[in-house]
């Protein structure tokens, strides 16, 4: 893999973030609306990270954390949903440019997130899959459920810490 950074979103990543994420879940009818994906920038900065290389925004995830386990909602406010004394880490969203994968971008924002997750003494981390079931599976997470939103099956996977 070339040279990248990853480093913590900013307001100005919105835009690139926002592409991302459309290109990524649109297939899928999961795409999330840009101020949601804001919100979790501006309710929870420490858990929302880009990753840099050759100077494009390659692919991005966000989090927060719960208080209590449940099952991830679309297009929720984090400003309603993040606690921050919360001990659950949920990945929100975790999307890699097309033209990018598979080239460790999207096991290096996870492993990046998974340290956050550590850092912030979460004990589990849960989120949901609508196509990367076996990206997680291999990364030692479970699934732990599907539901169905949106006419679309969710892989609701999780790991203990």
């Amino acid at each position: 893999m070339a040279n990248f950074v990853i480093r913590l979103g900013q307001e100005s990543d919105l835009s690139s973030v926002v592409a991302i994420d459309t290109e990524a879940f649109s297939p899928y009818g999961t795409t999330e609306e840009p101020r949601i994906i804001a919100s979790r920038l501006s309710t929870f900065p420490d858990g929302f990270v880009v990753l840099e290389t050759e100077g494009i925004i390659a692919g991005y995830g966000s989090s927060e954390k719960w208080a209590s386990e449940r099952e991830p909602v679309m297009n929720e406010d984090a400003s309603t949903s993040h606690d921050p004394a919360g001990r659950i880490f949920c990945i929100t969203a975790m999307a890699v440019k097309s033209d990018q994968q598979n080239k460790g971008i999207g096991s290096a924002i996870l492993e990046r997130l998974l340290l956050i997750a550590h850092q912030q003494d979460c004990t589990r981390v849960v989120l949901e899959t609508t196509h990367a079931k076996d990206f997680y599976l291999h990364r030692g997470f479970h699934v732990a459920g599907t539901r169905e939103q949106m006419n679309t099956t969710l892989f609701v996977m999780a790991k203990e810490l």
